[in-house]
């Protein structure tokens, strides 16, 4: 038998997407949620993805995308940046082309965002009790590959610039859901996905660059640039928006206020690293610091020695 690979004819609809079984995405999903958008505490959010782990399943892209039995996961993150003369947020939005899922087609989006594959998916770090050696498991994360999704898709889609230079964006940890299931309609995108919301932001001091302005490039070809919104104009172009990035405008408010959390959020996770990094930098110093303090008394004690000899 020859070793030759194969090519594989259908790529795409052979690569492997993973989602959660249906039956078992946490039926609080919909405490408190308005038209299926549930905006929660970055933490929640975590804990909620955790609590899926045990249910991520994997399969072909042609097989799940046919079935009901599993919710395809998605990080859905609009890239998001400051107006810096009103302070107002901006947006970015793009048009869907041919070529992408054809219930989208010809729809404004504000999120960007694709499937969980196999490339992504990450698993947890074990570590031997007894030995502190670490090691890869075989029990992937929902929340860390859903990150690291959403980096790829990220890099795939869209640019951010200053004057055609590439500057960086942050994503955000993620702070709600989107589970808009129909019953009556066979086939609706919210029956066979769950979309866990996020933010893109620029990793850069605005302050830095005053006089100068973001811009933004869309990297698939699949998709067309509109650019910049501002909420209200978010709001009154809503109509020209696919599903998910309508439910976002809807509850828009409640949007930018978990945005907010999560930024405070992000910004005490890093002060209390900050803090860990600083007390354990004052440990070390301090036990590099002490066997001179050791020799230095040792040898008092010598020197004391001697001179009662003498």
């Amino acid at each position: 038998m020859s070793n030759t690979p194969v090519p594989n004819p259908t790529p795409k609809r052979s690569e492997m997407t993973f989602g959660i079984m249906a039956d078992r995405v946490p039926s609080d999903l919909v405490d408190n949620v308005r038209e299926g958008c549930a905006i929660l505490h970055p933490e929640e959010t975590r804990n909620k993805l955790v609590s899926m782990d045990a249910d991520l399943v994997g399969m072909r892209r042609s097989t799940i995308d046919a079935t009901e039995a599993v919710r395809q996961l998605i990080l859905y993150t609009p890239l998001i940046t400051v107006e810096r003369e009103t302070n107002e947020l901006l947006f970015a939005v793009y048009c869907r082309g041919k070529g992408a899922d054809g219930r989208l087609e010809g729809a404004y989006s504000i999120g960007f965002g694709g499937h969980l594959e196999l490339p992504d998916v990450r698993c947890y770090v074990e570590t031997d009790v007894e030995t502190g050696e670490q090691k890869i498991s075989n029990t992937p994360s929902t929340f860390h590959s859903l990150l690291e999704s959403g980096i790829r898709e990220l890099n795939e889609e869209v640019q951010l610039t200053i004057d055609d230079y590439r500057i960086a964006r942050r994503l955000i940890s993620p702070f709600g859901f989107i589970s808009d299931v129909r019953s009556d309609e066979k086939g609706w995108v919210g029956n066979t996905h769950l979309c866990v919301l996020s933010a893109a932001v620029p990793d850069f001091d605005i302050s830095r660059v005053p006089d100068m302005r973001f811009d933004f490039q869309i990297l698939d070809e699949r998709y067309t640039k509109v650019g910049w919104m501002t909420q209200a104009q978010l709001i009154e172009e809503v109509e020209k928006f696919e599903s998910w990035s309508k439910l976002i405008i809807n509850n828009l408010e409640a949007y930018v206020d978990g945005l907010g959390v999560a930024l405070e959020y992000e910004a005490q996770a890093a002060a209390r690293a900050e803090l860990q990094r600083q007390v354990m930098m004052q440990a070390q110093a301090a036990e590099q610091e002490q066997p001179q303090v050791e020799d230095k008394e040792n040898g008092n004690v010598e020197e004391v020695a001697q001179s009662t000899a003498d």
